[in-house]
């Protein structure tokens, strides 16, 4: 970064900024920027974390009158919903604010360390306004707003946002029971669930199931690959209960019973549930209640909320945290967590005792449910299964070491490679939590542990030298963006037979993208990899990571402005692509990579034997 002078322009706008200033860009990506906020962040990035993880915490522990924050969340005596709210649970896949908040603690260390004297703005958004007039104050920089705002999250259009965010929770609720007859729990369900003292509790999604199996009318989930074959022969039964997630695969709940009635009729030793099927009439009832005295009893909190944060340090991200406070109240997503909170205790009381309970752990916000629901009822062991690498910038596994204590965690936390083990000691949390298992989410890439099966990928001659395969992602937002950049660079992939893969979530329309003579990919991942020597996807998707060790070369689509989410961060034979120009240099260069062996991401053995050893214990 060329460091000009002390003046810096911010540039939040759909156009160009101009080339002579001294810029920042907000949103999107330029050729023609001086300073990438990417950049900044990576310059410091384990301090610029634990400065938002202290700023979660001590929002939670700020008093208002005589009570902490956190503690008017209290539902029951023993479960506290503010573990659950956008604010604590801190995705950065979500629509909120972390990644803008992430942005703004950035900028203010940069700005800082540059001794920046002047700043303009250029921006309509109202909180980014108000978060640099606090910013300038405090360091004494003199700020120019060249774009006024033309709405604001305040005074009578923050009441309506409210009102309206009420509204629509009453309607999710009534749609909620409106449906419910389709789905009401029978109690006979429970009768098929196995009582053997050694039988597995698996809490799962059910998305991501191999097509080829399910066509047979067999389940196989591509998230634990043969493992619960594997417990079967080790005499462990396996209770199943799945989150139903529509797919392009089962688009709805009742296609999906009828695959369960066949998955279990197919093994005895593994039954399946949909945790759909647990809730009940009563179930709402106590979340809406719950949810009425949450709302009223918030008003004195509204009020002094704003005034209390004052005195903090990093007071200038609660513009942005502002609306992500009021979601976390008035949104249908409170509610939902209020049913997660009744529907997971009614289930776990009455199916019979599980020694051991498994559940593939993304620390969302029903996991803190789910968790409570289980030690309340005393079953045994729970397991959390990290299914993807843990990166760095996944807050919601991260947090302030003080608040490790406060809530409730899973008895033990499986970790299926040397980058998760890594990262989860390096962000400060317990090593004594750990297990270390074979990864089965990618277990199927034990072929490739021979470096040399992912060299002759790489260097695969003939037509797939110019065959390219597209990810797309599970945000519709992010994948838009790729492939809107992929749409300016249609003269640069001419040349290239463009083949593309939808996430099973989130379906990608061809006909948005006519600039590009797009093919789609209909066979499984590994199928797919077969055919291509380049991957473009987006930084989020973990697939990257198996496009990479399956030897084939990977462009990684970061916007300029955006965090680096990437698995595959800091690796030096990685491209990351912002523009055009960025494609057309990645597709060209030749240079023979400097691949990373598999062992250095995952534990890969298909005796199960770590798994074995865990499951002894």
């Amino acid at each position: 970064m060329n460091h000009l002078n002390k003046n810096l322009v911010i540039w939040d706008k759909s156009d160009e900024p101009p080339q002579e200033l001294n810029t920042i860009l907000w949103q999107g990506s330029s050729p023609t920027s001086n300073y990438s906020i990417q950049e900044i962040i990576e310059e410091d990035k384990g301090a610029i974390r634990e400065e938002y993880l202290n700023f979660i915490y001590r929002l939670g522990e700020k008093k208002v009158g005589e009570k902490k924050i956190n503690q008017f969340f209290q539902v029951t005596k023993d479960f506290n919903l503010w573990w659950m709210t956008p604010l604590a649970e801190k995705s950065p896949y979500r629509k909120n604010s972390v990644t803008d908040a992430i942005k703004l603690i950035a900028l203010e260390r940069f700005l800082t360390k540059e001794n920046i004297l002047d700043i303009d703005l250029y921006s309509k958004d109202a909180r980014l306004q108000k978060s640099l007039q606090i910013i300038c104050k405090k360091n004494n920089i003199n700020l120019s707003i060249g774009s006024f705002s033309t709405s604001s999250f305040s005074g009578f259009r923050k009441n309506f946002k409210n009102f309206k965010l009420f509204l629509r929770s009453l309607f999710y609720i009534i749609r909620k029971l409106a449906y419910l007859p389709r789905y009401q729990f029978k109690k006979t369900s429970f009768n098929a669930i196995s009582s053997q003292k050694n039988a597995i509790f698996i809490l799962s999604y059910f998305d991501n199931l191999s097509s080829k199996e399910l066509k047979k009318d067999r389940f196989k989930s591509n998230y634990w690959y043969e493992f619960p074959e594997f417990l079967n022969s080790l005499g462990y039964p396996v209770n199943w209960f799945h989150h139903f997630v529509p797919s392009n695969l089962v688009k709805n709940l009742k296609q999906g019973n009828k695959y369960l009635k066949c998955f279990s009729e197919d093994s005895s030793s593994q039954i399946h549930n949909f945790l759909d099927e647990s809730l009940a009439t009563k179930h709402l009832m106590h979340a809406f209640y719950n949810w009425i005295r949450l709302v009223f009893g918030m008003r004195k909190v509204h009020a002094s909320i704003d005034s209390s944060l004052l005195d903090d340090r990093l007071y200038y991200i609660w513009p942005f945290l502002e609306e992500d406070w009021y979601q976390s109240i008035y949104s249908s997503n409170c509610v939902q967590n209020l049913i997660w909170h009744h529907q997971f205790d009614c289930l776990l009381e009455r199916i019979p005792s599980q020694q051991t309970g498994l559940y593939l752990q993304e620390n969302q916000n029903w996991e803190y449910a789910f968790i409570h629901a289980w030690k309340k009822h005393n079953h045994g062991t729970l397991v959390g299964v990290v299914h993807t690498p843990l990166n760095f910038w996944d807050l919601r596994f991260f947090e302030n070491k003080q608040s490790i204590d406060l809530h409730l965690h899973p008895d033990k936390v499986a970790m299926g490679g040397k980058i998760s083990v890594d990262n989860w000691l390096n962000g400060g949390l317990p090593q004594n939590k750990i297990i270390k298992v074979e990864s089965l989410r990618y277990l199927h890439l034990v072929k490739y542990k021979d470096k040399e099966e992912s060299k002759k990928r790489a260097e695969r001659p003939g037509d797939i030298l110019k065959n390219i395969l597209i990810l797309g992602d599970v945000m519709p937002d992010t994948t838009n963006k790729m492939m809107r950049v992929l749409c300016d660079c249609s003269d640069v992939l001419s040349n290239f037979k463009l083949s593309i893969r939808s996430h099973p979530n989130n379906p990608i329309h061809f006909d948005r993208y006519p600039q590009l003579d797009l093919i789609p990919a209909e066979g499984g991942l590994d199928d797919e990899l077969n055919k291509n020597n380049f991957v473009i996807c987006t930084s989020y998707t973990s697939s990257s990571l198996e496009a990479y060790l399956a030897g084939l070369k990977v462009l990684n689509f970061v916007e300029e402005s955006a965090i680096n989410f990437s698995p595959l961060s800091g690796l030096n034979d990685i491209c990351f692509i912002k523009n055009k120009s960025d494609l057309a240099e990645s597709l060209i260069e030749r240079k023979d990579p400097n691949r990373h062996g598999l062992a250095e991401f995952f534990y890969l053995d298909k005796e199960f034997s770590l798994w074995k050893k865990a499951l002894e214990v």
